[in-house]
């Protein structure tokens, strides 16, 4: 049932299913990818921290404007300043574990140990409660919002509810779990861990629109292979999925059909996999180890850590791998080197979130924002060494790109998907120190017109990449 605050228009959605939010959902997508557009801090350091009543548990979503959402244990789903000042929080019955989703209008969905789920309007200046939905139990599996506006959110049910706050069905589970849906690149297959009988194997559903049942994949037995997770959909409509004890990584056709499995040496528990450029697979274990995987399922590589890996990683758009482990927080090279670490006063309980070059994550009462550092010489005459402006974004019939170089040689502007695959090269050439301008009318290295989303715009030299989302309507 729901609690109708105020009317409630029904919105026609992008086909990405947000508008211009920098990091709209947990693993920044409805695949739970985790693969971002944003490059993240090349060596970084605390920006700012904000302290709550209670653990941060919530991974942090971001809005168009920068604001920062994010619930805690405190019960209190907090939005702050992209500068880490309080705008404004949302008091809830109990804490909160969920992670929230933002639609393409702004609204922000969370669900809390209250076993209510939310729908909110920032007004500017305070929150503003459109409906709240009444389940069945704690709600602490991340919300997802589909590409036609319906929010999905998890106890030992699937709730699948309107944009006006109404109960569409219900799937059972009968597994409560903090591992939340994910939907298929169409957004017309839902995808949930569940433990349907009989014989109540541990399984992935995949679930239509309505609700209805496509397929059941038995992954493990019951109750020992749970690993309380989401799943991660690929470039190719893969479908990514760990087992517990039984130490098994699955990679599922959209049919349902087991494509591979690889053994991993560890168990995985709440860490879901992200995928970077390529689909590499990347999943930490309760082993201490973050696992590289081949989209062909053999491991790549291992790096090892000091502590057990629950929360899930992201990628930043040059393939860093970016995750947490006890109280710190790592930054590896796609190849498996370290690029950085950082320490903090407390065990990282959030997956992060990046934009804008920020990484935000939660350790204990407390959310970290680290940047990127800038050296004192720099700062004095900061000038750098790319610059990449684009409008108008979002755009439609067509977008200028403009670009500065500071250091004559080979130049190369090319546009993205999410997923990391080259979709148009704009400019391939040797150009001289200067401004440049290049111009996208949203179609292909064929000609063929793209479908509304969000793209990457990547600027590269031999030493030097800069990039900038594009919103394609």
């Amino acid at each position: 049932m729901r609690h109708k605050i105020m009317p409630l228009l029904v919105v026609v959605f992008l086909a990405s299913g947000y508008g211009q939010a920098l990091w709209p959902t947990f693993q920044y997508n409805n695949q739970r990818t985790g693969l971002s557009p944003f490059l993240g801090p090349l060596q970084p350091e605390t920006s700012w921290t904000y302290t709550t009543g209670g653990d941060i548990w919530s991974s942090p979503a971001i809005g168009q404007h920068g604001t920062i959402y994010f619930g805690s244990e405190d019960g209190y789903l907090y939005a702050l300043h992209a500068d880490g000042s309080l705008k404004w929080r949302f008091t809830t019955s109990s804490g909160i574990l969920s992670a929230p989703a933002l639609d393409n209008r702004g609204r922000i969905y969370i669900g809390s140990k209250d076993s209510c789920v939310y729908c909110i309007e920032d007004s500017v200046t305070y929150p503003r409660l459109n409906w709240t939905f009444h389940a069945n139990g704690m709600i602490s599996a991340p919300i997802l919002v589909g590409n036609d506006g319906t929010v999905y959110a998890r106890t030992s049910l699937l709730y699948a509810i309107d944009p006006a706050g109404n109960q569409k069905w219900t799937y059972h589970t009968h597994l409560g779990s903090q591992g939340g849906p994910a939907l298929s690149l169409d957004g017309n297959t839902v995808y949930i861990e569940t433990c349907d009988p009989p014989p109540f194997e541990y399984a992935v559903a995949a679930l239509n629109t309505n609700g209805s049942r496509k397929w059941l994949r038995n992954i493990g037995s019951a109750p020992f292979d749970f690993s309380l997770t989401s799943p991660t959909v690929g470039s190719d409509r893969t479908i990514y999925f760990p087992t517990f004890t039984a130490k098994t990584f699955f990679a599922i056709n959209p049919d349902g059909t087991v494509k591979w499995s690889c053994n991993l040496p560890g168990e995985v528990m709440r860490c879901s996999a992200a995928l970077g450029p390529g689909d590499t697979i990347y999943i930490g274990s309760t082993d201490h180890n973050l696992y590289a995987i081949n989209p062909s399922g053999i491991i790549k590589w291992t790096y090892p850590t000091q502590a057990g890996i629950s929360a899930s990683p992201i990628i930043g758009s040059c393939g860093t791998i970016y995750f947490a482990s006890g109280d710190k927080l790592y930054a590896l090279n796609p190849d498996g080197t370290m690029k950085w670490e950082y320490a903090v006063e407390h065990t990282i309980t959030s997956s992060p979130a990046l934009a804008n070059d920020k990484l935000l994550f939660g350790a204990g009462n407390k959310l970290y924002a680290l940047k990127n550092v800038v050296a004192i010489s720099d700062r004095i005459a900061y000038k750098p060494a790319l610059s990449l402006k684009v409008s108008p974004n979002p755009f439609s019939a067509g977008t200028r790109i403009c670009f500065t170089i500071n250091t004559p040689g080979p130049v190369n502007l090319s546009i993205y998907d999410v997923f990391g695959r080259l979709i148009r090269v704009l400019t391939a050439e040797n150009k001289e120190s200067g401004q440049f301008q290049a111009y996208w009318n949203g179609t292909d290295n064929n000609g063929k017109h793209l479908g509304s989303g969000v793209y990457l715009c990547k600027l590269k030299t031999n030493s030097k990449e800069t990039a900038k989302p594009i919103t394609l309507l």
